[in-house]
């Protein structure tokens, strides 16, 4: 294998298209002195994480993988896709193959944006297993509780401060970590914030009830409600190495089919010049805003860039719902909640189990899991969580609707 599996807890943060090694920007004419646009509208195969230096992933023989090309405007956009040097047939910008066999599939997307072409490529590879070899059997010491935090990457908002002295991924990591071992609140900021954290040993799929559930802090009472959702996604540890490097697959909620849901985008956020400053967003529709810094907030000196980011901006890939926020009558903000679905959300799927203890607890089905274009995906068990907010939207004086977590527990281990 490539030694391309520590990008995790690499420092090095590919925030701008630009500086991604397996993207290059070709005159459309062959003329080397032709304008080129260089200011990010760069086609790119969505990656499994933020901090990746490239898109590449690992899945099993005879299972479709979905890829899904992004660029600014992209619906305006031609794409053309490419196996191994060879042209094949896509759905535009996303791509659906089935490797047949173990190995390596080099893939490559174009796509002409500005008078420029633009190349994004990775490698799929097909491993050599079954994924019936790579599930890991719950052994008697295993903990129903995810035990380890691999990416904590927060969008700005005003809960990031709270990760104090995190210079890199892997401390801000360490950190969170920390605090889901002590059942404390981890916030994910605005749009696009994440966490990925993972078990010790595979959480099986069952056909009686939920497969896992998340601890947030949603409410819904007669005085109001507050609901920030969080889309779930999971993984398999395809390859092995014990890594989240592998396929993410979105589990399906009550908004994925929506009209208003938008999947396969991204927002790009920006280093403000001061402390104290809203943090300014652009997103892949041409959308641009801000998450507001809080007037409450100003005296604190608290930061809501993440400072462990070296970058003056960086970007988080996702799917993204409509908010749910709204003024009362009485004047007080409200996040409505969603039918079901979702993290840190008041829905069907709450579960009202006094053994789960204090807080909101939502319940997963992993059968819910859906390949980029959602199509359904057959998955015995999974081995990684990763748990994003949906919304870009802000409720006043209570600033971005952020979702938050505590905890993320295997309910089938106990069955």
């Amino acid at each position: 294998m490539k030694s391309r599996l520590s990008l995790f807890l690499s420092a090095a943060i590919c925030m701008a298209y630009s500086s991604c090694s397996k993207e290059e920007i070709v005159p459309v004419d062959g003329d080397d002195n032709s304008p080129i646009d260089t200011d990010g509208s760069l086609v790119r195969i969505v990656p499994l994480s933020s901090l990746a230096e490239n898109s590449d992933r690992y899945t099993f023989p005879e299972r479709e993988v979905c890829l899904a090309a992004v660029a600014p405007e992209y619906e305006a956009i031609a794409f053309s896709w490419s196996i191994n040097g060879k042209a094949v047939e896509s759905d535009g910008r996303l791509l659906k193959f089935t490797p047949d066999i173990p190995g390596i599939y080099h893939i490559s997307v174009e796509a002409a944006v500005k008078g420029a072409k633009h190349i994004g490529e990775c490698d799929v590879v097909a491993v050599d297993a079954t994924e019936e070899s790579r599930c890991r059997i719950p052994a008697a010491s295993s903990s129903e509780t995810a035990i380890r935090v691999f990416e904590y990457l927060p969008a700005p908002g005003q809960f990031v401060g709270d990760v104090r002295n995190a210079g890199t991924p892997a401390e801000a990591a360490e950190w969170a970590q920390e605090r889901m071992q002590n059942g404390k609140m981890i916030s994910l900021g605005a749009f696009g914030g994440y966490i990925t954290v993972g078990f010790d040993h595979s959480v099986v799929s069952s056909d009686d009830g939920y497969d896992f559930v998340i601890r947030g802090n949603a409410f819904v009472t007669e005085y109001g409600s507050s609901n920030e959702p969080g889309i779930v996604w999971v993984m398999q540890d395809a390859n092995g190495n014990g890594l989240p490097d592998d396929e993410w697959y979105e589990l399906r909620g009550s908004e994925y089919d929506s009209a208003t849901t938008l999947r396969n985008t991204y927002v790009t956020y920006h280093r403000p010049s001061a402390p104290g400053l809203d943090v300014e967003w652009t997103d892949a529709e041409g959308a641009s805003g801000v998450v507001t810094y809080l007037s409450s907030l100003k005296k604190t000196g608290r930061d809501y860039y993440p400072s462990w980011i070296n970058a003056d901006s960086y970007t988080l890939y996702g799917s993204r719902i409509a908010p749910r926020n709204a003024l009362s009558p009485a004047g007080k903000w409200e996040n409505m909640p969603y039918p079901w679905g979702y993290a840190d959300n008041i829905g069907s799927d709450n579960l009202e189990e006094p053994a789960l203890g204090p807080g909101s607890h939502c319940g997963f089905c992993i059968s819910n899991a859906v390949n980029a274009d959602g199509s359904p995906v057959r998955l015995g068990y999974i081995d990684f969580v990763k748990v994003q907010c949906a919304t870009q939207a802000e409720s006043g004086p209570l600033g971005e609707v952020s979702t938050e977590i505590f905890t993320i527990k295997d309910l089938n281990i106990r069955k």
